[in-house]
C-alpha cells in the first residue's frame, strides 16, 4: 500500500504512477485502487470500530494528514467518521488520534445500545446531505 502511494507498482507488467504523483500531475481521476478514495473523495465511515489492529487503514490516514500540512498532497476531501454519542468517552484515545488526522467526527444517539435506531439516525443524515 505504501509503495502504491508513495512510489508507485507494477500491475499486470504496467508501471503505474504513484498516487502521489498522480495527484500532483492532476491525473489522479484514474481510480486503480480503493486507496484513491481517501485522497481524492469523501469517505464516510459508518459501523467500523477503527480498532488499531487495522494498521493499513491509520497508515493512510496518518499519511493524507501528514502529506496535506507539508504541502504535499492537494487533498480536497473529508474524511468522516460516525461514532455513537455514548462511546464518545470510551473511545476518547482513537477520537483524539482520529481528529489528529484531520478526520471529522459525527457523533449520533445510540439509546440503550439500540443500533437499529442509531444506523437509521446515521443514514436519514446522509440522505439529507443527498450524497
Amino acid at each position: 500500500m505504501r509503495n502504491y502511494v508513495v512510489q508507485g507498482v507494477e500491475y499486470k507488467k504496467k508501471s503505474i504512477d504513484s498516487l502521489t504523483t498522480r495527484l500532483e500531475s492532476n491525473r489522479a481521476y484514474q481510480h486503480l485502487s480503493w486507496v484513491d478514495f481517501f485522497f481524492m473523495h469523501d469517505v464516510h465511515i459508518i459501523g467500523l470500530g477503527l480498532d488499531f489492529i487495522e494498521i493499513h487503514l491509520w497508515w493512510l490516514l496518518t499519511y493524507r494528514a501528514r502529506a496535506n500540512i507539508s504541502g504535499k498532497s492537494c487533498t480536497q476531501n473529508r474524511v468522516i467518521y460516525y461514532c455513537p454519542r455514548e462511546r464518545q468517552n470510551e473511545d476518547g484515545i482513537k477520537l483524539r488520534f482520529l481528529k489528529a488526522n484531520k478526520v471529522e467526527i459525527k457523533y449520533f444517539d445510540c439509546p440503550n445500545h439500540d443500533k437499529r435506531h442509531y444506523y437509521g439516525s446515521v443514514l436519514r443524515s446522509l440522505i439529507n446531505q443527498k450524497l
